[in-house]
């Protein structure tokens, strides 16, 4: 068989990465949702050549088979392995294992497949790592474990390839930009509030970043972290927001429409026993009344303040660099409110469905479903946002209400 000359690149570095990052191992067979099922997978240049050169007796008529070259290919996408249309999985999954790891190695996996479900972000000289949280088992350790977002540096060897760097379009430094990143995470780790409050604040660092985004002049940043710090402290935010009263009845109907739109005839029976359980409970007159008894009953089985909805807002903080994923801070506020309320609107359903029967691995896998369903879907992230500012909430004081529970 031809050798493997791919070899791609690699590199020992410190990471800062939760700890729950450190404690995963892939399932394999044992998943109950392998990411190898319902994907094509890009294969990146350096990979797809090295499959085209492939001659193992196996595997090579299956590459040459299953592989479809892009029209306009790239380094990063150069062909994309297509699925089995009948079983929608992968057709190199074998036994719940990638045929191709266990016969050829790692090396040979594509990006994708190397990467899944790390997330690897580098700002300046610092490298962050999380993970997707449509994977089941980087679902449960992140928002079961109480400790998963105690922060540590670990010396991980990774892909070159997998590293997505971040450069600031703005005359904001590195420095400026890792200072308001952290200060955002401390601002959700601030157990003092209510999260959805928690939330409003990072609306207000939002709000007040943007007169800075828009003259490209960050002279005087550092005060807005110190007078959010402060409005914290002193116990204002509660007084800031009472006048505002919960938008359930909006709420309700605005999620259910998103989950209509986003429902997938084409589901497995792992994925379509949340997409029924949801169905049951929103596609009701009374939706409105399901959802608000489902907060209740939400805030029931994550009796004793569990972190549950705080680890997964956590979580697309690290892996968007929140907020510096977008062209100006309000819009990624406002896209992280928009996947906050929805992923409570789907947990409330269920819990209002299951009753007593809910249990905190029915919500875990329900979140995983919900990351599964919506988080790899750009077009369905746009519309999720398009659809909050076409709303009329694209300010904090339209969102509020929609926050508020």
């Amino acid at each position: 068989m031809t050798q493997n000359k791919l070899l791609h690149p690699h590199s020992n570095e410190p990471v800062l990465v939760p700890k729950y990052v450190t404690r995963f191992q892939c399932t394999g067979a044992a998943c109950p949702d392998t990411c190898c099922s319902g994907w094509n997978v890009a294969v990146d240049r350096a990979t797809h050549d090295a499959y085209v050169q492939c001659d193992h007796t196996d595997l090579s008529p299956k590459l040459k088979k299953y592989i479809q070259v892009h029209t306009a290919p790239t380094e990063r996408a150069a062909s994309t392995i297509t699925r089995d249309e009948t079983t929608g999985d992968c057709h190199f999954l074998s036994d719940g294992w990638c045929s191709i790891q266990s016969t050829l190695g790692e090396d040979w996996l594509s990006n994708t497949c190397s990467s899944f479900p790390r997330l690897n972000v580098r700002l300046g000289d610092t490298q962050f790592q999380s993970m997707s949280l449509s994977c089941p088992e980087a679902a449960r350790l992140a928002l079961t474990d109480r400790d998963a977002f105690d922060f540590q540096a670990p010396v991980l060897h990774i892909r070159q390839q997998d590293i997505h760097e971040v450069v600031s379009p703005w005359a904001l430094s590195v420095e400026q930009m890792q200072s308001i990143h952290t200060f955002a995470l401390q601002v959700v780790r601030t157990t003092d509030l209510k999260l959805w409050e928690r939330l409003v604040c990072l609306g207000l660092l939002c709000e007040n970043l943007g007169g800075y985004f828009k003259a490209n002049n960050f002279d005087g940043v550092d005060s807005v972290l110190v007078g959010i710090e402060e409005l914290i402290c002193s116990g204002q935010v509660s007084e800031l927001t009472q006048p505002f009263e919960a938008a359930h009845g909006i709420q309700a109907d605005f999620f259910r429409s998103l989950w209509l739109l986003g429902r997938n005839p084409h589901a497995n029976a792992y994925q379509l026993a949340l997409q029924n359980t949801v169905d049951r409970a929103a596609n009701t007159e009374a939706h409105t009344h399901h959802y608000i008894a489902g907060l209740k009953a939400l805030d029931a089985v994550l009796e004793n303040s569990h972190p549950l909805l705080e680890h997964a807002v956590l979580n697309d903080m690290l892996q968007d660099l929140f907020p510096f994923s977008g062209a100006e801070p309000m819009h990624n506020f406002l896209k992280l409110v928009t996947r906050f309320g929805f992923l409570r609107w789907i947990l409330a359903n269920v819990c209002f469905e299951l009753g007593d029967k809910a249990t905190l691995d029915d919500l875990v896998q329900s979140a995983q479903q919900f990351y599964r369903k919506f988080r790899h879907n750009p077009a369905f992230a746009n519309a999720l946002h398009e659809s909050l500012s076409k709303a009329g909430w694209s300010t904090l004081d339209k969102a509020i209400p929609i926050l508020k529970a």
